[in-house]
């Protein structure tokens, strides 16, 4: 399990605005800022600089983000792999681009369903930049997109 505050520091990156992270997290705004400096004192860095009062990222912020974004989507992998162990039943929770989605996906999935119908399968349909953001958050293990996107963002 990761610590709450690394929860913290990635509600802040999502907002890059504390008050708005201590919202969305049902904290308060000084408890934001203490986690945040508790991940400082730990790391011995700063995260955030500030140009006037929005939240900017260091370089080692930058890093951090990416590491324990890593870090989350891991975490929810290996809970559920877990789980699937424990049950006996495998999951795969991926997304595809509405085109994708709704023409190609069909017979892949029921194809795949005949030849291994214990694994839980979930198709999110969504657009690109979703998607992106689904797998940057943990929430799906992989997306089958169209399209252009900052291909940069998404390197391990």
């Amino acid at each position: 399990m990761l610590d709450f505050r690394v929860y913290t520091f990635l509600e802040v990156c999502k907002y890059m605005n504390f008050t708005k992270a201590a919202e969305a997290l049902h904290i308060t705004q000084p408890a934001v800022s203490q986690h945040i400096r508790f991940i400082e004192d730990y790391y011995q860095t700063r995260l955030f600089s500030f140009q006037g009062k929005k939240p900017v990222l260091t370089e080692a912020g930058e890093y951090l983000l990416h590491a324990f974004s890593t870090l989350s989507h891991d975490q929810v992998y290996l809970k559920e792999q877990v789980l699937a162990m424990k049950n006996k039943h495998p999951s795969l929770i991926f997304g595809a681009t509405l085109t994708i989605g709704e023409y190609v996906m069909p017979q892949f999935l029921i194809e795949h369903q005949t030849h291994h119908p214990d694994t839980a399968l979930t198709m999110i349909t969504a657009n690109t930049h979703e998607l992106l953001e689904r797998i940057s958050d943990g929430e799906i293990d992989f997306a089958i997109v169209e399209g252009y996107f900052d291909k940069t963002s998404m390197t391990t």
